[in-house]
């Protein structure tokens, strides 16, 4: 879902096509928005399972 919204707001195309939202971020393409996609956990230690 973030990776999906990342690719709307930031009018990736290449990313919102293989998603199958590619309408959706084409609306984004004129508008110059700072969006940065950050994973929660990055920095949290990997559990052995």
């Amino acid at each position: 879902m973030a990776l999906a919204l990342h690719s709307v707001f930031t009018a990736d195309l290449d990313t919102a096509t293989e998603l199958g939202i590619v309408d959706l971020a084409r609306k984004y393409v004129d508008r110059d928005l700072n969006v940065t996609l950050v994973h929660r956990d990055v920095d949290k230690p990997v559990l052995a399972r």
